[in-house]
């Protein structure tokens, strides 16, 4: 034994020892057998039943190693082996095996050790047990998953002795192969057999069978020292182990074992003959192990399940020791409960319900998605398409361990069918509850950081999320928490759809991050709604893409059709470039059923197969169905535990022929019927409820007297497999009961009889009103009316008198929801109390019928229900006769009107209005008078100090702050319905009214749109700027930020400060007037801030890549609109920019021949633009043309001195052409522009002043140090002032008129500038053309 403890000295640990086989089972079986007799050693061993089992775990160690020593040899010698059957068994031998342990074994018994590997002596071989975990402890956790055992195995013959043995093995018949893989089974499953009969529970039996050790058992296999053919003989007489079956007439094809060849096998002990393992304390798969090993000396006459091979034997044995619970220890606590052969005892098997099979590559594409996102740090989306029950939400499930040790935040939801809360509210309750994730997976430092980024991107709108989102507190410490709800107080109607969504995003830019990826999962997507997908859609296409989210979806593929709203949703986020993966999920192959019948069942897959494939055609694989299927044979006794054989036994003909319905819902149908009334009803009440019912709305129910039993009945169903508890995160108790899968429910549902269905829904509603109270009814109302008006049938039948108590509760269930944002249930809680109403209500139910009227036409217009709420508010302001108890509802109407495009309606409506609230505004007014207006309002105002201002009292009547409102309304409508002229008029009356009456929280807006007059149209910018700057700080005085800053952003930065401060700056502005907008829900100034943004974007030398998705975004999400016209223009000119070769003739055209449809400022924007993509394409002639037009009726001052800089260079192009004097005097008007401009604002006007002097220097031959210094100093202040593309240009007209004058280099180093800096720009177009007027000097330089 020396020679073999020298074995691969390099690699052995100093502990490891090397004991014969024969000698370690001796050790093994004495610490089996005195194990109640030895107090150290019951110290060591938690039980008797805990050494069996580490004892069993060790032998099928030991087995596996032999195991695979053996079938090496048998891979590389076959046909050596086949010639002599004395080697093999000498191969096989109990003498031939030495095992390696830890740690010594002596009499002390010390349990310690464990079995690192297994050497054979000849030939030669070695074999490493490398353990990924061990067995070490506790072995009766459930979850255990026991060894996960790799084998290497060491060759330690000389390798000319190998090299001579495969030359050998190389030139025999493969037959040899087969007949020696069967005999080597044979051997091994005798010498198995001697080892794990030591393990007996029998000591008598143990130690009768081991007395002289393994190699004493021998008798027992009398066939040792025969031949081939008698061998045969003996096992075909003696060992064969499958008959007629006297408990079902099974045959060998059916697996069912033969319990008179037990009784055979019984009396034939005390002859010599074997005795089962099970007899012995080996479960069923350890004796089947064996036993089919045996029955492979058999050859051609061996059972069917007795092994084909090797390999697959292997494959049996490693299963054991993977996965002992299940395989290696299998159905012990059956045998504990049936008390051995009582026959009477149900045995229900532990079927795998959270187990995947086969579903790794789909795994796989989940996590390489997530880590694409996380990577990236831009959103993406995946879809997961499949029917019901196959796996979808197991799947996504089984991803988020991964996903959580990767950083990710984890929030999942599912739609139901049958639900109290709207689909918008899941999407909304999934974003509050990544609230207390960052919570609770976050730092001090780092939740700090994050409250200090939500007060700086969120300014005064942070108290709408506190709102939006219950646990949005979680971010803040409770004084700061406590500061902001105070400020919520004033928010009484919620965000509208728009605010939410925008907040929304805004909120996931600042939560979510490359480190902290955030993961949404919603399930059953096909129940999902246009305004929940909407508010995911808005998230994922950021076009910023400051958001780090990775959605995941699922939706049953067979409910959805290709004009389903999710279809539109995935179609709209590919068209905004956000990244798509499609999993399409089918039910699992037969191999995939094979194992879940396997791992339920505890039997190998091989002995499963012809069962899983009876029921792989019966369900095609659909997980939920081969569920259900298989619990359904074990339910009708066509699958039975035998206590005898200890396994799960069944008959293949009867399973075939049993008339089991092919439906999954009609299986689950069938099983809750066989149930007890009384839990068939407590599963129809929960599966009102959708897919969970709260434990609130269990108690309240469980308080009548007609569901006294329900919290019983759904606690059996729970225990029986239907339901399943949801826990509370914090407290750790269970907050609602749910459905284990949408299918349970939906079998549910269908047991309620559709004709009684709305009485059934009517008095669980009913029930909850009368015994909810308080802060339970507030919690539960939307419960509450949603199941008394799915009954709605049943309250026509009531009492006026009951109807109209459940209207006001329709009405106080619609004003929750539209504080919550939630406008679908508003809009349906409404509905219902509208429809209550009785005819007279107007008479007798004024108040009632005014509020339910003029909510649901703001739910209506919420959603984009435009037609509905006209209707509703014009029937409003019939009915209400005092003007001061409609004017909401005209408001209100006025914007359907605007929606409607009825603009002359909308202005004739304000007109009124404000003539009947005292303001005299006559029907027309001419030009003389327009003049005197304006100025004595600017009397008004100029003779004001700043002070003045911030002193005026503030005007708290509720009628004048009512004009103030109506005015800044009729200033929108007149940009659609008026001429220029009058909307000067009407804004100075509302600066006059404005000054008369006092300030209010409106004043902002006054004074901002104002400045316009004052600067564009009086031409005073001093003055204009003065009063504008008045504007943004009284908007700050009385913190109307959120309400004014649309406005005032708009009017002060896009028409007055442009000319001022930097237009970087301004552009700035313009951008939070829109996201504040946005944050209103205010589409129509967020879209006009931004089209105001976009065009002085260009100006500055934005990006023009990053400005096309802007346009783009803009033209996808809102097509159709108002503004629709302008993101026409926009993106016909950045996109001929970066690199088109024409314009598009038909914008011009279509807007021409609409000008009504167009906002009037429209057509000038076009003949603005016009000028500039003119002027970049070198068409002079056309740039001056659309320069000297005059379309529509508004004045800009920016945009007239942008003109005329445009202007000036188009008529120089032109001058050096055709050398017109007359030109001359045009340039220099433009000149003299530029100059008075940059006198306000260098930043923004000077380089393109110096750029004209350099231009207009070059074409009148001047002084040509002076021509230098100028396009010198237009390049350097261009470069100040970052405006790049002005930059290019001045390199690129500096290098043309170098070039002219024939200084080539010069004009080199100066056009290789400006392809520089148009390449920053993004404008592919300028860059070919740089690289045109390059080589052309490149040419020139080498012909000279």
């Amino acid at each position: 034994m020396d020679q073999f403890n020298s074995f691969n000295i390099s690699r052995r640990r100093d502990d490891d020892r090397l004991i014969p086989l024969d000698k370690w089972d001796e050790i093994e079986s004495a610490l089996a057998t005195k194990n109640d007799k030895n107090t150290a050693i019951q110290q060591n061993y938690h039980d008797f039943e805990g050494q069996k089992k580490i004892s069993m775990l060790r032998r099928t160690t030991i087995v596996y190693g032999i195991f695979e020593l053996v079938r090496h040899v048998v891979e590389e010698k076959s046909s050596i082996l086949s010639r002599n059957n004395e080697i093999l068994q000498n191969i096989c031998s109990v003498d031939n095996f030495l095992v390696r342990i830890i740690h010594d074994v002596d009499e002390n018994f010390d349990t310690s050790w464990e079995v690192t590997g297994v050497l054979m002596k000849c030939p030669h071989l070695g074999l490493r047990l490398n353990s990924l975990n061990s067995f070490s402890g506790d072995i009766f956790d459930e979850d255990s998953t026991g060894r996960n055992v790799e084998a290497e195995i060491d060759d330690l013959m000389s390798s000319e002795k190998c090299s001579q043995i495969r030359s050998e093995s190389q030139n025999q018949n493969q037959k040899h192969g087969m007949e020696v893989e069967m005999r080597v089974c044979h051997l091994l499953g005798r010498l198995f057999y001697r080892i794990f009969s030591s393990n007996s529970n029998d000591n008598d039996i143990g130690i009768k069978l081991h007395g002289k050790g393994l190699s004493g058992a021998d008798n027992y296999f009398p066939m040792e020292a025969q031949s081939a053919n008698e061998e045969q003989d003996c096992l075909v007489s003696n060992i064969s182990l499958y008959s007629k079956n006297d408990e079902g007439g099974c045959n060998k094809a059916n697996l069912t074992r033969n319990s008179s060849n037990d009784k055979y096998l019984k009396k034939k002990t005390s002859q010599g003959s074997i005795i089962p393992l099970t007899e012995l304390g080996c479960s069923s798969n350890v004796w089947t192990l064996v036993k089919n090993l045996i029955d492979c000396g058999l050859m051609d006459f061996r059972p069917d399940d007795s092994y084909p091979s090797l390999q697959v034997a292997s494959d049996d044995i490693h299963l054991m020791l993977r996965d002992p619970g299940r395989f290696l220890f299998s159905n012990e606590s059956i045998l504990a409960a049936g008390q051995n052969d009582d026959t009477s005892f149900k045995v229900i098997p532990e079927i795998v319900k959270d187990k995947l099979y086969g579903r790794g590559n789909e795994i796989s594409t989940i996590t390489n998605a997530f880590c694409r996102v996380a990577s990236s740090g831009e959103s993406a989306a995946l879809f997961i398409r499949g029917w019901s029950g196959c796996g979808k939400s197991s799947l996504v499930s089984n991803t988020f361990v991964p996903i959580r040790v990767a950083g990710g935040y984890i929030v999942s939801r599912k739609f139901d069918e049958v639900s109290t809360i709207s689909p918008l509210s899941v999407v909304i309750s999934a974003l509050d509850e990544l609230c207390v994730l960052v919570r609770e997976r976050n730092s001090k430092e780092e939740l700090s950081a994050i409250q200090e980024k939500l007060v700086r991107d969120f300014g005064t709108n942070l108290p709408k999320l506190f709102h939006a989102l219950p646990n949005f507190r979680e971010l803040f410490t409770a004084e700061a928490a406590s500061c902001h709800l105070k400020q919520q107080q004033h928010i009484s109607n919620g965000l509208n759809f728009e605010g939410l969504c925008f907040a929304m995003q805004c909120f996931m830019r600042v939560i979510s991050s490359e480190s902290r990826p955030v993961m949404i999962f919603l399930d059953d997507l096909q129940w999902a709604d246009k305004p929940s997908l909407g508010l995911v859609h808005t998230v994922l296409s950021d076009i910023k893409k400051m958001n780090t989210l990775f959605f995941v979806g699922t939706y049953r593929s067979h409910e959805v059709q290709q004009d389903h709203v999710i279809c539109r949703f995935i179609n709209s986020l590919e068209s905004f470039g956000v990244e798509i993966t499609h999993i399409t999920l089918e039910g699992m192959i037969e191999e995939d059923v094979n194992a879940l019948i396997s791992d339920s069942l505890s039997m190998f897959p091989r002995i499963c197969r012809s069962l899983s494939s009876l029921l792989y055609h019966r369900t095609r694989g659909n997980p939920l169905f081969t569920i259900e299927f298989l619990e359904s044979l074990v339910k009708h006794n066509l699958i039975q535990y035998s206590f005898r054989e200890r396994r799960w036994v069944w008959d293949e003909s009867k399973v075939k022929d049993e008339e089991l319905s092919n439906n999954i819902l009609h299986l689950l149908t069938t099983k809750m019927g066989e149930l007890p009334p009384r839990r068939q009803e407590a599963l129809k009440v929960a599966s009102c409820f959708g897919s969970q019912i709260s434990k609130l709305a269990l108690e309240i129910l469980s308080k009548s007297s007609k569901y006294t039993d329900l919290s019983t009945e759904l606690d059996k169903a729970a225990r029986e497999g239907f339901l399943e508890l949801v826990g509370s995160r914090s407290s750790g108790e269970f907050t609602a009961i749910k459905f284990h899968h949408d299918k349970i429910r939906e079998a549910a549902y269908g047991l309620i009889n559709k004709d009684e269905l709305d009485r059934y829904h009517h008095d669980i509603g009913m029930v909850l009103h009368l015994n909810a109270h308080g802060d339970d009814e507030e919690e539960l109302i939307f419960s509450i009316v949603h199941h008394i008006n799915c009954g709605f049938s049943v309250l026509l039948k009531c009492p006026s008198e009951e109807q109209i108590s459940i209207a006001q509760l329709n009405l106080r269930a619609g004003k929750k929801a539209i504080q919550h944002s939630s406008f679908m249930s508003a809009h349906s809680y409404l509905k219902v109390g509208v429809e209550l109403l009785p005819e007279d209500s107007w008479e007798n139910q004024s108040k009632l019928s005014v509020d339910l009227y003029f909510l649901l036409s703001k739910a209506a217009y919420a959603l984009g229900l435009i037609d509905d709420a006209n209707t509703m508010l014009k029937t409003t302001i019939e009915k209400v006769k005092k003007l001061e108890d409609k004017l909401d509802v005209y408001f209100l109407y006025i914007k359907t009107l605007l929606f409607k495009r009825e603009f002359h309606e909308a202005f004739e409506t304000c007109r009124w209005i404000l003539s009947e609230l005292g303001e005299n505004l006559p029907d027309a007014v001419g030009d003389d008078n327009i003049d005197a207006t304006s100025l004595e309002t600017y009397s008004m105002y100029s003779c004001l100090t700043n002070s003045n201002f911030l002193k005026m009292k503030q005007n708290k009547c509720q009628r004048q702050i009512a004009v103030m409102k109506f005015y800044n309304q009729l200033i929108t409508v007149t940009y659609h319905a008026a001429s220029r002229q009058m909307r000067q008029y009407y804004i100075c009356k509302w600066a006059q009214s404005n000054l008369t009456n006092g300030c209010c929280t409106l004043t902002p807006n006054c004074l901002a749109t104002f400045s316009c007059i004052l600067t564009n149209w009086i031409l005073d910018t001093k003055e204009g700027y003065r009063i504008g700057k008045i504007a943004v700080d009284m908007m700050n005085r009385f913190n109307v930020v959120a309400e004014c800053a649309p406005l005032v952003y708009i009017s002060v930065y896009a028409y007055v400060a442009i000319l001022v401060e930097p237009i970087q700056a301004c552009v700035d502005m313009m951008q939070k007037g829109y996201e504040q907008a946005m944050s209103n829900g205010d589409t129509y100034m967020a879209a006009s801030n931004l089209a105001q943004k976009i065009p002085k974007s260009l100006f500055c030398g934005t990006r023009l890549q990053a400005l096309n998705d802007e346009i783009r975004s803009q033209l996808t999400r809102n097509n159709g609109s108002l503004h629709t016209p302008y993101w026409l223009i926009y993106q016909d000119t950045v996109s001929l920019l970066i690199d088109e070769d024409a314009m598009s003739p038909t914008i011009e055209a279509d807007l021409l021949d609409r000008q009504t449809a167009v906002p009037l400022d429209c057509l000038d924007c076009l003949s603005f633009l016009r000028l500039i993509s003119s002027y970049w394409l070198g068409q002079y002639e056309r740039a001056v043309y659309y320069a000297e037009r005059k379309l529509g009726n508004e004045r800009s001052k920016f945009r007239i001195i942008a003109s005329e800089f445009y202007h000036g260079l188009a008529l120089i192009g032109m001058f050096r052409r055709k050398r017109k004097i007359a030109l001359m005097k045009r340039i220099k008007k433009s000149i003299f522009e530029l100059h008075g401009a940059a006198e306000h604002s260098q930043w923004n006007f000077q380089n393109k002043e110096y750029l004209l002097m350099a231009e207009m220097t070059s074409i009148s031959n001047q002084n040509k140090a002076a021509i230098i210094d100028w396009y010198d100093k237009a390049i350097d202040r261009a470069k100040r002032s970052k405006f790049i593309h002005e930059e290019g240009l001045a390199c690129e007209l500096a290098g043309c008129h170098y070039s002219s004058v024939g200084k080539g280099l010069i004009a080199l180093r100066y056009f290789s500038q400006a392809k520089e800096c148009y390449r920053l720009w993004g404008s592919r177009m300028k860059v070919k053309h740089m690289e045109k007027q390059i080589q052309k000097i490149n040419a020139t330089t080498a012909d000279q």
